[in-house]
């Protein structure tokens, strides 16, 4: 008699198994595996079933722990605590496969914490399971992000409470608008800014009329509290209420300080971008937008341009031409003749900015990066839309990619995030985007094989500062690396390129199946099976049917048709599966072991579209020849008999089902 195991039981055992293979280190937390193993529970099991049977009703937990932990010959034991479950890990099933179902595994994360996650993520990643792994160090990214504004939430509450009390204390003592009182309110106010936006407007108009009836409508101190208002009205996207203020303390700055002090330039800086959202809102009803060829240019346009360039003129004048607020302020400008269209223009009056703010706050700067993405950006539109600036733009891009290397190195996630950009900007230039690709796609392989991110040391412990930024750094190299697989597919798959039988192709379609593979591995199954169809083609024309090599790029294929799932894909899978057992028939023989595995996942796709009697006849032939080659005790053997015994149990349920109906 083989061992009945009660159904709570198996259930618990079965989410430690998938908590496992998932990456939990041990010991797992006995509330996450008593939460997850709910989903491990079959909706029914047979009351008629023999050895090796399931129980028909759920025994209570406390029994089913019990089960688990009483030493039985070849079952495995787990040890228990009141918090904690360990033991030796299980031997998986036949037929179990080392990968974890994506919709499994998301449901098994979904319970981590943020150092279990960061151990699944490193399991996952040094498995070469891209996607879970981006998974994984998302969730980390998302748990330290959720655990920081608990934090703040946490100190706001006291904190605004013992600001109203120093206001209303004051109030009382001193008077509602005695400076010291509303310096306490604006205080106040600026801590609702961070956490409750909406509440510092009205504070932050108090403290302006309060201001402007304690010292009077000029004095510096309530321009500012007035231009907080318009500054909080403006993140609020309320732009005309902002404008309405904004434009006030912009004159009056004008009129009490002068045009060129560094106070009125921040009010104009501010009244300038109040403008481009007035016109930006404007833009959107019609249906434009900067770099969308408008019908007509923006109504604001020439005075918003016009009061720009006296700005940065100013602002160059007063705090000099390499200032982080006069570089912003240039930025700001350069933008501009994107909105009538002129992208191309835009984008080179925006390349010395570019390199003074690197040169000024450095490569790494957060704004730089930003500079950097935005600009870009341009010049792919640039590249797009015109063609004779395209050696211009490649040439542009290609200086920023050798200064990042230099500043930041090669496998920096910014430095690879600009090297995909330069592969978009080569789209146009085959053969200097085609020498680019094999160089990128190994510093993305090798920046992911990197032992210890920046900073981070394997046995970084569940507190280390670290894991942060480990999880940011990895998902965006991450990132690009799926950025860049994708750029090659599309540079390696375009018509007239196709890899075949010229000199060289062979490289080719390397480079091509390490990108479409990686595509397959991060779940980016459309374009994966686009190039994987391409090196299909390109291994028949140089290899032939017969040559093992192109048995396993078709093999991945099918792998990739199966994963992206679908009844589309699958049928895809079946008739690909087909052409190859077609091919190694005729080239090795239909008994041979690896025929016969082809045609076993031949079988096992006909079972998930729903063909039990195809799949049933080809397992049955399969099986025979089996037996006859590798012998009925062979684990190859036994596990085709295992699954035969599926799909006819299958066919049965099925039969049954159909004679219960009315």
């Amino acid at each position: 008699m083989g061992i009945v195991m009660p159904l709570r039981a198996a259930a618990l055992l079965g989410a430690v198994m998938g908590m496992r293979r998932c990456g939990y280190p041990w010991p797992l937390r006995r509330a996450a595996v008593e939460e997850l193993h709910t989903r491990y529970l079959p909706e029914d099991a047979d009351p008629g079933a023999g050895d090796d049977a399931l129980s028909r009703e759920p025994e209570p937990l406390a029994e089913a722990w019990e089960w688990l932990t009483a030493p039985r010959a070849r079952m495995p034991r787990l040890f228990l605590t009141a918090d904690t479950v360990t033991g030796m890990d299980p031997e998986p099933p036949r037929g179990y496969t080392d990968q974890v179902p994506d919709a499994e595994f998301q449901v098994l994360l979904g319970c981590s914490s943020r150092e279990e996650a960061l151990h699944i993520a490193r399991t996952q990643l040094a498995d070469g399971a891209l996607r879970q792994a981006e998974s994984a160090y998302r969730r980390v990214r998302r748990l330290r992000g959720r655990a920081r504004r608990d934090e703040r939430r946490a100190g706001f509450a006291p904190q605004r409470e013992r600001l109203q009390d120093r206001a209303r204390q004051r109030a009382r003592t001193l008077g509602p608008e005695a400076p010291e009182t509303l310096a306490a309110r604006e205080e106040l106010a600026a801590l609702l800014w961070e956490h409750r936006r909406e509440s510092a407007v009205p504070e932050y108009r108090a403290v302006w009329q309060g201001r402007m009836r304690a010292l009077g409508p000029d004095h510096p101190d309530t321009l500012a509290a007035r231009q907080s208002l318009a500054l909080t009205l403006r993140a609020l996207a309320r732009p005309e209420e902002a404008g309405a203020e904004i434009g006030e303390v912009l004159r009056d700055r004008r009129r009490v300080q002068g045009a060129d002090h560094p106070d009125t330039l921040k009010a104009w800086e501010l009244a300038c971008r109040v403008d481009e959202d007035l016109m930006r809102r404007g833009a959107r009803d019609r249906g434009t937008g900067p770099g969308t060829m408008p019908d007509r240019e923006p109504d604001r346009l020439p005075d918003l341009e016009s009061g720009l360039l006296s700005l940065v003129v100013a602002s160059c004048r007063v705090l000099g031409p390499d200032h982080p607020d006069t570089l912003a302020r240039r930025w700001d400008l350069g933008r501009m003749p994107r909105w009538r269209g002129a992208e191309a223009e835009s984008a080179f009056e925006l390349a010395p900015v570019v390199e003074t703010a690197e040169r000024v706050l450095g490569e790494g700067h957060r704004q730089v990066r930003r500079y950097h993405r935005e600009w870009t950006a341009g010049l792919r539109d640039v590249a797009a839309r015109h063609p004779e600036h395209r050696a211009a733009v490649a040439d542009l891009v290609q200086a920023l990619v050798r200064r990042l290397e230099g500043a930041l190195g090669e496998d920096h996630p910014h430095t690879l995030a600009m090297r995909t950009e330069l592969l978009r900007a080569l789209r146009w230039d085959p053969a200097r985007q085609e020498a680019g690709l094999t160089g990128a796609m190994e510093s993305h392989r090798r920046a992911l094989e990197a032992t210890d991110p920046p900073g981070v040391t394997p046995d970084a412990g569940p507190e280390a500062a670290s894991d942060a930024d480990e999880a940011e750094t990895m998902v965006r190299r991450l990132e690009a690396y799926r950025a860049a697989a994708s750029e090659t597919v599309r540079a390696l798959t375009e018509a007239g390129r196709l890899p075949g039988r010229e000199p060289g192709d062979q490289e080719r379609l390397d480079l091509l199946f390490v990108a479409a593979w990686t595509l397959s591995d991060m779940g980016v199954h459309d374009e994966a099976v686009l190039g994987l169809r391409a090196i299909v083609r390109g291994y028949l024309l140089r290899h032939g049917e017969r040559d093992p090599d192109t048995w396993r790029v078709w093999q991945a294929l099918v792998v990739t048709l199966v994963r992206a799932g679908g009844r589309e894909n699958l049928e895809g899978a079946a008739a690909e599966l087909g052409d190859l057992v077609s091919a190694q028939t005729r080239a090795l023989g239909a008994d041979h072991s690896e025929t016969l595995r082809v045609r076993s996942r031949m079988a096992a796709t006909w079972a998930s579209l729903g063909l039990l009697e195809e799949a049933e006849a080809e397992y049955r032939e399969v099986l025979a020849a089996l037996r006859r080659v590798a012998g009925p005790e062979a684990q190859e053997t036994l596990d085709v008999e295992q699954h035969l015994a599926e799909v006819i149990g299958f066919i049965e349920e099925q039969a049954g089902r159909e004679e219960t109906q009315p």
